[in-house]
């Protein structure tokens, strides 16, 4: 059931990319830009992990690489569109989500819940907007969360999109950021 609803959002935001579309501003290089938004979300995203949940996040090496990658327990998924066209999978292990969530509920979690996913939801949306303002362009909007939970859950891209990986590690386990682009 989740396969369905991540290829379905997937697709749906594949649509809005054409590969002969610029995934960014037509007067800029997409190159730049791309790189841009990459640099905004590994700081977007050290910056929300350290204020809002108090964890400090460790950027590994990014690298370029289909969507089959490591295996996460629940997924947030959001959408650039306008001047900025790519979508984000925020992948967040169990530890990690739980640590972050006792922080916020007062209570360490025992199970992926409703509140864990919404928090999940919410952290995707705040690293989305925090590097939305980083970039500082017009015209770059933001579609609502998606979240997909459970063990061994893939999160796929169209096949005509790139992806860079952005790894991150911590004391309470790590967390990917996939950037699907054309």
């Amino acid at each position: 059931m989740n396969e369905y609803l991540v290829a379905e959002v997937m697709e749906r935001n594949a649509k809005k990319i054409r590969s002969d579309d610029l995934a960014f501003q037509e007067d800029a290089h997409p190159t730049e830009l791309q790189q841009r938004l990459v640099q905004c979300l590994v700081d977007s995203t050290k910056t929300v992990f350290s204020t809002m949940c108090g964890i400090k996040l460790h950027a590994d090496s990014d690298s370029v690489k289909n969507c089959h990658g490591e295996s996460f327990q629940v997924s947030g998924i959001i959408g650039f569109s306008g001047a900025v066209k790519a979508t984000i999978v925020v992948s967040v292990h169990q530890n990690l989500i739980f640590s972050a969530a006792e922080t916020f509920l007062g209570i360490r979690p025992e199970e992926i819940d409703s509140d864990v996913t919404d928090l999940v939801g919410e952290l995707a949306n705040m690293i989305a907007g925090n590097a939305k303002e980083r970039m500082n362009l017009p015209g770059i909007n933001l579609g609502l969360p998606t979240v997909v939970a459970g063990q061994g859950h893939k999160v796929t891209c169209n096949s005509i999109l790139s992806v860079t990986m952005l790894p991150f590690s911590s004391d309470f386990g790590s967390l990917s950021i996939e950037l699907c682009t054309t």
